[in-house]
């Protein structure tokens, strides 16, 4: 809930750009690079948490004018 009330403040207090940290975890185990173009494979609660904030944070600059950096 905390990510999510962070961006919803973000967006009721007009701020012009906020930088959103993820973590290399969405993507699960890897042998080789990863790209942030690469299908998300959380692997434990804390991996899908951040994936859920990813995705809402997508959402919300698909629906509104504002992008997370």
């Amino acid at each position: 809930d905390g990510t999510l009330n962070v961006m919803h403040a973000i967006l009721e207090m007009d701020i012009q750009q906020a930088v959103f940290t993820s973590s290399s975890e969405i993507y699960g185990t890897h042998q080789s690079a990863i790209h942030e173009e690469d299908p998300m494979y959380p692997s434990s609660p804390y991996a899908a948490s951040k994936a859920s904030a990813d995705r809402y944070a997508m959402h919300i600059g698909t629906h509104t004018n504002y992008q997370f950096q």
